[in-house]
């Protein structure tokens, strides 16, 4: 990781993540090669286990005038993965759950 990233952490800059960034194409979280990945298996169950609790209490939705209503639009990706374009999504705690 370079300094850039590490300079001053309580700071937000959104920069090195935008589109054209040299400091974007920098930053692989889970870089590649036979060295890579000490986190990612571990980061991957916290994404599944948060996306089934999310399932489980909240109802979910495009919000009102959302360009996606009649269908997925999907942006162009440098890995050439299917990317849905500017997808928000709305989260509503159903009937009977609490916050935890």
């Amino acid at each position: 990781m370079t300094p850039f990233f590490i300079n001053d952490p309580e700071v937000f800059r959104p920069e090195p993540f935008l589109e054209g960034s040299k400091e974007r194409q920098s930053w692989f979280p889970f870089s590649v090669g036979p060295r890579q990945r000490p986190g990612q298996n571990y980061a991957q169950y916290e994404l599944r286990t948060l996306a089934t609790m999310l399932l489980r209490c909240c109802g979910w939705g495009l919000p009102e005038g959302s360009m996606h209503a009649d269908g997925i639009k999907n942006a162009l990706s440098t890995f050439a993965l299917t990317l849905p374009q500017d997808l928000d999504i709305t989260f509503k705690l159903l009937e009977g759950q609490r916050r935890q």
